[in-house]
Formats: C-alpha cells, structure tokens, sequence
C-alpha cells in the first residue's frame, strides 16, 4: 500500500492524463467540423487550370476548385465525354492527382 500523499499525487497525474485526454480529442472534433481554408497554392492552382482550362477547344467557361483532396471542375462542354477526357488529362498533369480525385461536370449558365 503507497503513503497517503503518494496516493493524492497518482491520482492528480491520473486526472490530468484524462483531463488532456479528453482536451485533445476535443480539438481533433473541432478541427473535423471547421471548413478548410484555401490556401494560397491552391488558389494560385485554381487561377492557372482555369486559365489553361477555358482555352482548350470545347471546354468553354470553366470555373476550378481544387482541395487537398482533388479537384472538382465544372465547364460549359463538361457534358461531352470527349471534352471530359480531354480536361481530366489536363487537370490530373498540372496538379498532379490521380484521376479518382478529379470530378468533372457541365457548368450552367
């Protein structure tokens, strides 16, 4: 059996591991439900695809977000299979991501 102050300062380091625990799992919670901030490499991605994007013979307007996770492209002539191929080839170069992480569909005006 520990002396009594032992005792009192085992379980003062218990509730505090618990204590920062649970702080910890907090934050990670909190940090899932805020929206992700553009940055500004992913801005300038967005600028430049788009730029080269409206270019390319029947993509029309495009408009391009791109995410840590992908790309998401939306453009006049996204609902021709041909323009979509043509598009996905071109996005998945200048960025750099696979084609499971690009989407592409036809913009409305």
């Amino acid at each position: 059996m520990l002396p009594k102050f032992l005792e009192n300062k085992r379980e003062l380091l218990l509730r505090t591991v618990v204590i920062l625990g649970l702080a910890g799992m907090g934050c990670i919670l909190l940090s899932e439900t805020m929206p992700e901030r553009a940055s500004p490499e992913n801005t300038a991605m967005e600028s430049r695809l788009t730029e080269l994007l409206s270019r390319m013979e029947g993509v029309g307007e495009a408009q391009v977000l791109v995410t840590e996770e992908g790309a998401v492209i939306v453009c006049t002539g996204g609902d021709s299979p041909a323009v979509q191929e043509r598009v996905l080839r071109a996005a998945c170069t200048a960025c750099g991501f696979p084609s499971n992480q690009v989407y592409i569909a036809k913009l409305i005006t």
